[in-house]
């Protein structure tokens, strides 16, 4: 525990233990205001004044004058905002504590708190003030029996990450194995040569899972999943260029009616033939067109935008003329390179 005398906001830090005082108690909006000393001050709200979910400030919160013992959840030094936490498995040394989104790993332990429901699921957080999201169906196929008065605002939960969006919050499911698999699956096929677009540019099952389930894309969905697509070019603008993720995602912005634009996966590997598509300038203002390869998962169009495969994309057999067609030795055909097999190509 640090000694709080000559403490300032830019020496706070997500885990940090402090013994605080309670100067005031806001009873109506259900939060006390602590101060570690005369200049540095924070906030313990009701929904981490227990482990588990309560209604009531419990009068030990109360006490003007008392000294209690908090941990440090998030803090703005640049606002003088700090939160706390009381909860007993956030107070744990063992329990993960991150200071920002970057500092969160694929797979990593996530010890969260409920802080609202969405149409898809709950939204919670954790230490650094980084959000998430556990969606209804992830949660339905850990928890059998599942009750919506267990998950109530101020719940803890345990949880592991899938993805992450870059300054926008998490992507989380109950499944460790099912956080585990997407890295295992994709350090494997690396590993035995069998990399292929799909396994290192693409999200997993559960990670497009998540991806459609944000509110912000629930408009474009079903668009997304028209067949009729494929094969054609399209103008888009870059939505999100995440660093930590090897696609971009991409919007539509040709339908004759705004709602019939379609929300599309771009690959970072089907941006140039070539190596530079590592170091393109892309930003969330650039716009494209692009040609549609497939419905991926039978949920969001692949994208390319290299332009000498648009040039040529009348010659791109569908999958029904591959499949139909008998593929004679010395036959051409214009494509994009899938994968490797081992080291023989």
């Amino acid at each position: 525990m640090l000694k709080g005398d000559t403490l300032n906001y830019s020496m706070i830090s997500p885990g940090q233990y402090h013994s605080a005082k309670i100067e005031k108690v806001n009873a109506e909006k259900k939060y006390i205001t602590l101060t570690i000393n005369e200049f540095v001050k924070g906030n313990l709200h009701i929904e981490h004044m227990a482990d588990s979910a309560i209604t009531f400030m419990p009068p030990k919160f109360q006490e003007v004058g008392k000294e209690i013992k908090v941990r440090v959840l998030s803090v703005d030094p640049s606002k003088r905002l700090i939160e706390f936490t009381k909860k007993d498995s956030l107070m744990k040394e063992d329990c993960p504590v991150f200071a920002s989104y970057r500092d969160v790993k694929k797979g990593d332990k996530v010890i969260c708190v409920v802080v609202s429901t969405c149409e898809h699921g709950l939204i919670v957080k954790t230490f650094g003030g980084i959000k998430g999201l556990l969606t209804f169906e992830d949660i339905k196929q850990k928890d059998k029996n599942y009750d919506e008065a267990n998950y109530k605002v101020g719940t803890v939960i345990k949880a592991y990450c899938l993805f992450k969006k870059k300054d926008k919050g998490l992507a989380l499911t109950l499944s460790k194995k099912k956080a585990k698999a997407e890295e295992e699956e994709a350090a494997a096929a690396k590993e035995g040569g069998h990399e292929t677009i799909e396994s290192a540019y693409l999200p997993s099952e559960h990670a497009l899972e998540s991806l459609m389930a944000e509110s912000r894309f629930s408009t474009m969905i079903k668009s997304s999943k028209d067949s009729s697509l494929v094969g054609k070019v399209h103008k888009f603008r870059v939505i999100d260029c995440s660093e930590e993720l090897n696609f971009y995602i991409a919007k539509s912005t040709d339908a004759e009616k705004k709602s019939k634009n379609f929300l599309a996966l771009v690959p970072k590997c089907l941006v140039s033939s070539f190596s530079d598509f590592l170091t393109m300038p892309i930003s969330t203002e650039t716009h494209f067109s692009g040609l549609v390869l497939e419905i991926f998962r039978d949920s969001l169009p692949i994208v390319s935008m290299q332009p000498e495969l648009i040039e040529l994309r009348k010659e791109v057999p569908s999958r029904v003329q591959m499949s139909s067609e008998k593929l004679n030795p010395g036959a051409t055909f214009v494509g994009v390179v899938n994968g490797l097999v081992g080291k023989a190509g």
